[in-house]
C-alpha cells in the first residue's frame, strides 16, 4: 500500500469541494428531511403480507442522528483518521443503545443518499454561473478526475485512469474504508472513500483495515529470500541458481494482517517474471554499459539522471509512486539489488 499523499498533492480543495456538493445535495429537494421522514416510516416486511415500523425509542434515535449529522456536517464529511475511527466507534455505542431495525434502517437511507449523489450532475449543486467549469456528467466522475489517482493505492498494481466518453468509460471503484453497510454515516465521508481498483475492491469486501492509504502507507519493503534457507537473496545471479519466492518484511503483526486481508502476499507472488526481468536488467546495467549510456545520452542533452529514470522508469522518487504500476516492488527489488541505497 502506497501513500496518496506521497505524492505531494494537496487533496484538502477537492475535499472541501465534496463537503459543499454533499452539503447542497443534502439540501436539494429537502433530501435530508426525507430522511428523516424515511426513518418515522420505515417498514419492514415480517412476511408476505405483514410489516411493521421501528419503535418509538428507535424512531427518536434515528431522528437525531440525522439531525445531529447534518448539523456537523463537515466533520462526519471531512473526518480524517482519528475522527473516523471516533466516529466508527460513536456509531456502534449507539446501535448498541438502538436496535438493528434503526441500523438496517439507516443503512438503507444512506446507501440509497451515496448512490444517488455520485450519480448527481455536479452542475445542478453549484450555482448556474459555475455550471460551466463542469464538464463531466456525475459527481462520482467529477471527482475521480480531480483525485486523479492514476494506480490503485491499496496494491499499486493496477491503473485506476479515469476516462469518461461516449464511447468508453472507466474509472476506479470507491472503497469504503469503513464499511458503509456497517458505518452508514460514514457512507459519503470524503477520506473513507479510497479510489481503488477493482480486485482491490472486491478481495477486502467488509474486511476492516487499520492502514488507511490518504493518511499512511503499509510500513515495510519487499524482499527476495531463499525458499529453502529462508535468508534474503541480494545478488540476482543468486535467483538462477536457488529456489526463491517474494516475500513483505516488516516486524509488525498488524501490518501482515493488513497485507493478508487484501491478498498482497498472493496477487504479488504472482509477479516473478517482473523479479526476473529486473534482475535480467541489473545484471546487463553493469558501471561499463550506464557509462556508454550516460556518455550517449549526454550527446543528446540528457543528464546521468535521465539516463537512470530511462532504465528504471520513475521509482527512485517516492512521489512518482502513484505513476505506475509496481513502482514500489520495483523500488524496493532494485534496493536489494544494490543499484539504489537502501
Amino acid at each position: 500500500m502506497i501513500r496518496l499523499t506521497d505524492s505531494y498533492r494537496d487533496f484538502e480543495p477537492v475535499a472541501e469541494e465534496w463537503l459543499d456538493m454533499v452539503d447542497a445535495f443534502l439540501d436539494k429537494g429537502d433530501r435530508i428531511l426525507r430522511m428523516i421522514n424515511n426513518v418515522i416510516n420505515y417498514k419492514f416486511s415480517i412476511k408476505e403480507s405483514r410489516s411493521e415500523g421501528l419503535d418509538e425509542e428507535d424512531k427518536k434515535l434515528g431522528v437525531f442522528l440525522l439531525i445531529f449529522y447534518k448539523a456537523n456536517l463537515r466533520y462526519f464529511v471531512l473526518a480524517n483518521n482519528e475522527e473516523l475511527l471516533t466516529i466508527s466507534k460513536f456509531y456502534e455505542k449507539w446501535m448498541a443503545a438502538g436496535s438493528r431495525k434503526l441500523h438496517k434502517c439507516l443503512q438503507d437511507i444512506f446507501e440509497k443518499a451515496y448512490n444517488d449523489f455520485r450519480k448527481t450532475n455536479p452542475k445542478s449543486l453549484v450555482r448556474e454561473s459555475e455550471g460551466n467549469k463542469f464538464k463531466e456528467s456525475k459527481v462520482a466522475y467529477h471527482f475521480f478526475k480531480r483525485l486523479n489517482v492514476r494506480t490503485c493505492p491499496y496494491c499499486n498494481r493496477q491503473y485506476t485512469f479515469t476516462i469518461s466518453s461516449k464511447t468508453a468509460n472507466t474509472s476506479p471503484e470507491y472503497d469504503h474504508f469503513y464499511d458503509k453497510a456497517e458505518f452508514p454515516i460514514l457512507a459519503l465521508s470524503f477520506y473513507n472513500l479510497v479510489p481503488s481498483c477493482h480486485t482491490c475492491n472486491h478481495i477486502k469486501g467488509k474486511k476492516r483495515l487499520s492502514v488507511n492509504p490518504y493518511f499512511e502507507e503499509i510500513k515495510g519493503e519487499f524482499v527476495i529470500i531463499n525458499s529453502k534457507n529462508q535468508e534474503e537473496i541480494t545478488d540476482p545471479l543468486l535467483l538462477r541458481e536457488n529456489e526463491w519466492k517474494l516475500t513483505w518484511k516488516s516486524d509488525t503483526k498488524y501490518i501482515h494482517d493488513n497485507i493478508q486481508n487484501l491478498g498482497l502476499d498472493l496477487l504479488y507472488a504472482e509477479h516473478t517474471d517482473y523479479i526476473d526481468e529486473i534482475a535480467g536488467k541489473v545484471q546487463a546495467y553493469n558501471s561499463c554499459a550506464k557509462e556508454s549510456l550516460v556518455s550517449s545520452f549526454q550527446g543528446a542533452g540528457k543528464s546521468a539522471q535521465d539516463v537512470e529514470n530511462f532504465v528504471w522508469g520513475p521509482y527512485i522518487d517516492r512521489a512518482k509512486f502513484n505513476e505506475r504500476p509496481l513502482s514500489k516492488l520495483t523500488h524496493d527489488i532494485l534496493k536489494e539489488f544494490k543499484v539504489i541505497p537502501k
